[in-house]
């Protein structure tokens, strides 16, 4: 008897230590079957999904290939600042999206808070590698975009469209093509724009087999007539059908007098281009003597430094009658 009523004490006080013992937490039955089929994290997951990461190319938002390879493109010095620099450069940091397939792709999209691009300054000393010409003759880009940064309203031109009465505005549809190379004081710019679309003249001229109305450059005049006059003063230039001129040239064209024709402006621009181009190079080949010494390692090993590309002609006087005219 002593030891029947010994072992249900014992039995008794087991049950007790399991009531009062910390119980773990059960997963979910969901949760149960993740928790089996999850692989432990290893340096080689991570390097894996790392590569996997980098494979991915990047797209960039709106870019077009005719301003790279185009009849009159971005110049290839321009292109490297203007497409990857993420501080100077047209595009904001990486961003991953699921496309409509449900496919991982990264994309850079358009910065929407500015309109001027400026790209990196010349170097003024030498860096563990000789300095390229390309870092001496860079550029700034101009992105009018007055719907796309301004989220300006804007009605279609056309008189007749079918969507007057309804209060239609345009919309955007990617960007223009062209690149307009701008002449300014001591140099030139590069300016591109966003294209306009109205809903309404497509679908008609979808319906009549015709496609040249419905589409407008914001550049274009119709476009800037509807523009404030302070807002239509922040575009820079008078634009030609080839190129275009900075507005400042287009002052010095109105203070004309009997000394001061127009010949002798284009003149006086064509002497500050080739001042700043000539001091570019000088910098250039400054920095290049410095690496050229006799004795030194670039002597001795032979390198040849690439010549720096020949100045852009500078539009003919011709070219200013239109743009007077413009403003």
């Amino acid at each position: 008897m002593r030891q029947k009523n010994t072992s249900d004490s014992e039995k008794s006080t087991d049950l007790l230590q399991k009531e009062h013992a910390p119980r773990k937490p059960v997963p979910a039955s969901g949760t149960r079957a993740r928790l089996r089929k999850k692989l432990p994290v290893t340096a080689t997951s991570v390097h894996q999904r790392n590569t996997a990461s980098a494979s991915v190319p990047i797209e960039h938002e709106g870019w077009s290939a005719s301003w790279e390879d185009g009849p009159k493109p971005l110049p290839p010095q321009d292109i490297a600042w203007v497409k990857d620099d993420l501080e100077r450069g047209i595009f904001g940091p990486v961003q991953w999206y699921t496309d409509t397939k449900g496919v991982l792709k990264k994309r850079r999209v358009l910065k929407c808070d500015r309109m001027w691009f400026y790209p990196p300054e010349c170097p003024g000393l030498v860096g563990s590698t000789p300095p390229t010409p390309e870092l001496f003759f860079r550029s700034r880009l101009f992105f009018w975009r007055p719907v796309g940064v301004w989220r300006y309203s804007i009605k279609c031109p056309r008189s007749d469209c079918p969507g007057r009465d309804k209060n239609t505005t345009l919309y955007r549809s990617g960007y223009s093509p062209r690149v307009r190379h701008i002449c300014d004081i001591n140099g030139w710019y590069y300016m591109l724009t966003e294209v306009l679309c109205c809903g309404p003249c497509l679908q008609a001229a979808r319906r009549e087999g015709k496609r040249h109305f419905g589409r407008y450059n914001a550049w274009d005049k119709e476009i800037l007539k509807q523009l404030s006059e302070a807002h239509r003063a922040m575009f820079p230039a008078a634009l030609t059908t080839a190129r275009g001129v900075d507005k400042t040239v287009i002052q010095l064209l109105r203070d004309r007098s009997v000394g001061n024709t127009m010949s002798k402006v284009w003149r006086q621009i064509q002497e500050n281009h080739c001042q700043e181009y000539l001091n570019r190079v000088d910098l250039y080949t400054t920095l290049l003597t410095s690496l050229s010494t006799p004795g030194g390692i670039v002597a001795a090993v032979g390198h040849q430094f690439t010549p720096p590309a020949p100045a852009t002609e500078t539009s003919r006087t011709q070219t200013s009658s239109p743009c007077f005219s413009a403003c």
